[in-house]
């Protein structure tokens, strides 16, 4: 998918929520609604799928660029546009924390990965992709309900 996922599900929310930021970025989900959120035919990328797509725009420290959208970051001493080498076109969502709170608006765009797991009691946490302010994307782990963006692979 070239946009984030945009479908109004119990279990998702608007950056901010306001419904407007919808219509830019798509929805966040937590770990539960995006993990039946795709349409039929369709799936949250694994961790390998990330990593096959990171690898070929060009490693961890080149894909951030050739990721984000070449408008819609907000430019300054940190943040830099994107060049959107592969129609990608990753914008500044941010992400929701579970306190509801909203986290780096403009500032990194936060993807669900597929069901990789680390339990680690009472937690359980599920993979995610940032794209962010810089040239950069890493990986990490995130709350089950954390509010994160999504993208779906066709089967």
């Amino acid at each position: 998918m070239a946009k984030n996922l945009n479908y109004n599900a119990t279990g998702s929310t608007c950056n901010s929520n306001d419904n407007a930021n919808c219509t830019t970025y798509g929805r966040f989900y937590d770990w539960t609604t995006a993990k039946s959120a795709c349409p039929s035919g369709w799936h949250l990328p694994s961790k390998d799928e990330w990593s096959t797509l990171i690898d070929f725009v060009g490693g961890t420290a080149k894909a951030g660029a050739k990721l984000k959208a070449t408008s819609g970051w907000q430019v300054g001493i940190i943040v830099t546009s994107g060049t959107d080498n592969y129609g990608f076109a990753a914008l500044p969502s941010g992400w929701g924390s579970p306190n509801g709170g909203f986290l780096q608006e403009s500032a990194g765009a936060h993807y669900w990965g597929g069901s990789d797991y680390v339990i680690s009691a009472p937690f359980i946490y599920a993979y995610s992709l940032i794209v962010s302010h810089n040239d950069y994307t890493e990986s990490e782990y995130e709350l089950e309900d954390a509010f994160l963006s999504v993208r779906c692979v066709q089967n």
